[in-house]
């Protein structure tokens, strides 16, 4: 498979096919400034990965990792012309307390971390 040029298409054989492992990876996270929404992560208490760079952060989450782009960066890279997106994403991270004497502790930090409930 290496040994392919750049742009080489590879065909679909059902025989051969392999179904992708319901594990998630990575969820890559489009934001206005990568050191800001790293800064608000931080003061929740994650951990950024020593891998990631200025333009691209990541924080473990136990098996998988949050990564942050920028949105124009992002947008580049899925082949769109502009990141300024309109309407309904249609995603949501989900964060589940513990307990529901938790929520109210969750969401004062996420406010003082500079988040906004929406």
């Amino acid at each position: 498979m290496l040994d392919k040029p750049v742009g080489h298409v590879f065909s679909a054989d059902d025989a051969a096919s392999l179904s992708p492992r319901q594990r998630m990876h990575l969820i890559l996270l489009g934001v206005e400034s990568v050191a800001a929404a790293t800064r608000f992560y931080e003061a929740l208490g994650w951990k950024k990965s020593p891998t990631g760079n200025e333009g691209f952060v990541k924080f473990d989450l136990g098996g998988y990792a949050l990564c942050l782009i920028s949105r124009a960066d992002f947008a580049k890279d899925a082949l769109y012309e502009s990141p300024v997106g309109t309407g309904f994403s249609g995603v949501a991270l989900i964060y589940l307390a513990q307990t529901a004497d938790e929520v109210p502790r969750i969401l004062a930090k996420a406010a003082e971390a500079g988040g906004a409930p929406s």
